[in-house]
C-alpha cells in the first residue's frame, strides 16, 4: 500500500475524490501511474468514510464536524461547471510540467 495514494475532498456542496498508485516497473525503468477520480458524492463519501476509518484506527480522532458531514446522505453530485474547472486546473497544471520538463 505504500506505492498507492487516496486523496478526498468533500463539503456540503462539493465532493471529489482521486486514487493513485504506481504501477510496478522493472528496475531502472521510469516509474507509471494509474489514477481514477470521481466527483459523484456517493463515492467520495465511501472513500472519505474509509480513510477517516482507517485514520481511527492508526489513533488519530477527526474533529467532530467530520463525523456529520460523513453522515449526510450521499445525494447532490458536485456540479458539472464545478468538476469541468477542478479538471481543467488539473490538465493545465500537467501541461505546465510537461513544459518545464521538456527544456
Amino acid at each position: 500500500m505504500r506505492r498507492e495514494w487516496t486523496v478526498a475532498v468533500l463539503s456540503p456542496t462539493f465532493a471529489a475524490v482521486l486514487a493513485a498508485w504506481e504501477v510496478p516497473a522493472p528496475e531502472g525503468h521510469p516509474s507509471t501511474y494509474e489514477a481514477v477520480i470521481t466527483m459523484r458524492r456517493a463515492a467520495v463519501l465511501t472513500a472519505a468514510r474509509v480513510i477517516v476509518g482507517a485514520a481511527r484506527s492508526a489513533g488519530a480522532t477527526p474533529p467532530a464536524d467530520v463525523d456529520e458531514l460523513l453522515a449526510s446522505p450521499a445525494t447532490g453530485d458536485t456540479t458539472l461547471p464545478d468538476a469541468d474547472r477542478v479538471l481543467l486546473r488539473v490538465l493545465e497544471r500537467m501541461d505546465t510540467r510537461q513544459k518545464v520538463r521538456a527544456r
